[in-house]
């Protein structure tokens, strides 16, 4: 990627801003919060089962219903008109969003684990797998509001979608009901790998499934770039 260090700050700079005003951190601050009392009523040995489910489907997959709203409000205000006409390029708008929403689910993972679980935990894997996750819901979210016009658009085509890539996380629940077959494809599911991952900070799972999980998971968020870049510049912004 072609990018610019002090643009990309500044670009970081102005969506953290943005983040504040419409109320992205306390949103992720209240969530945490109750998620820490709910958390204090169960077992420890409980929690490391309940934990990277919670982590994952709130701190880490609100960047999906997050980025919808962002980028249709940009729209709106003709800031992505301005992404077209300024020095910014189209990939540095887009790693400040994967940057600033993937570290705010990753803290508030991490924020809530160390607040509740006094086991042990691998905060490397829980960061890392959290961020990724974030990345890739983040980055899916770009895929669906280039084809909407309104939030109600959005979100009309966000669930069915997201519950496609949900359905394989499954699999990762202890006793699944889903049959073998599927539990074998979903480690091919970059959603299934997220948690997977995620779970792999509480559970002692094979360092080989975990590595597979981790790159596998980079080298998707990877091609999504690719993909969400080519998207951005013919259906949004040019059109913004």
């Amino acid at each position: 990627m072609n990018m610019n260090i002090k643009r990309s700050v500044n670009c970081i700079n102005a969506d953290v801003k943005f983040q504040l005003k419409h109320g992205f951190y306390t949103v992720y601050i209240v969530l945490s919060v109750v998620y820490i009392i709910i958390n204090s009523f169960i077992s420890q040995e409980a929690l490391k089962y309940v934990l990277p489910i919670l982590i994952y489907m709130d701190p880490a997959g609100l960047g999906l219903f997050f980025i919808g709203g962002m980028v249709l409000m940009e729209k709106e205000q003709g800031i992505l008109s301005l992404v077209y006409i300024t020095p910014l390029r189209v990939n540095e708008y887009i790693v400040s969003k994967i940057i600033t929403l993937g570290l705010i689910s990753a803290l508030a993972g991490t924020a809530v684990s160390l607040a509740s679980y006094r086991l042990h935990c691998n905060y490397f894997l829980l960061f890392s797998g959290t961020f990724l996750v974030s990345v890739f819901y983040t980055l899916l979210g770009f895929l669906i509001v280039a084809r909407v016009k309104t939030v109600n658009e959005y979100l009309i085509k966000m669930i069915p979608l997201m519950l496609i890539f949900i359905i394989p996380c499954l699999t990762m629940i202890p006793n699944s009901f889903l049959p073998g077959f599927v539990n074998t494809i979903s480690y091919a599911v970059p959603s299934a790998g997220g948690l997977k991952l995620i779970f792999a900070a509480y559970e002692a799972v094979p360092p080989l499934d975990a590595a597979v999980s981790f790159l596998g998971l980079i080298l998707f968020d990877g091609l999504l770039i690719k993909r969400v870049h080519k998207i951005l510049t013919d259906k949004i912004i040019l059109n913004a």
